[in-house]
């Protein structure tokens, strides 16, 4: 006879849960799903991505602009091909275990990427989350813009700078 009652082997159920998802969730924290970069890593992304125009998102998880912004990106990676419009997400969280979790649960259509907080000298000039950076099919800079901003005015931008010949 178990000496176990009912709720009680809820309860031991339920703690056995929790343990096999500490230990699944723990397995994978220690494998970073998140590239770090440099200032110099970005160039030369930049750079080879010649002919396309290339859109470069810093955010952070803990703006809720930035958060706002990701499913509306998500829309405009789908809505380009993948040779003619690069997006690029740079995350300026300092804790990486929390940009991990919050990418466990949301879902990007483009790469992300985290400043190592060593690295973090090169990127001085972002100083409003989020900054969307347009650069141009030659890979110069085309265009700056600080704090959110309107699908159509992202869309618009890209389209000008997709136009240009290089």
């Amino acid at each position: 006879m178990s000496m176990l009652t009912p709720v009680n082997k809820v309860l031991a159920s339920v703690l056995v849960g929790l343990v096999v998802l500490t230990t699944i969730l723990s397995g994978s924290a220690g494998a970073s799903q998140v590239k770090t970069l440099s200032r110099q890593d970005l160039d030369a992304m930049i750079s080879a991505n010649k002919g396309a125009v290339t859109l470069v998102v810093y955010w952070a998880t803990w703006c809720s602009s930035c958060r706002q912004e990701i499913p509306v990106l998500n829309e405009i990676r789908a809505a380009y091909p993948q040779d003619k419009v690069k997006i690029m997400g740079i995350s300026m969280d300092r804790d990486a275990g929390q940009l991990e979790a919050f990418m466990d649960m949301v879902d990007f259509a483009y790469d992300i990427y985290r400043v190592p907080e060593d690295q973090s000298h090169g990127f001085r000039d972002i100083v409003a989350l989020p900054t969307l950076v347009f650069y141009k099919k030659n890979g110069t800079k085309g265009w700056t813009h600080k704090g959110l901003m309107l699908p159509g005015q992202i869309r618009k931008t890209i389209d000008i700078f997709a136009r240009e010949t290089q």
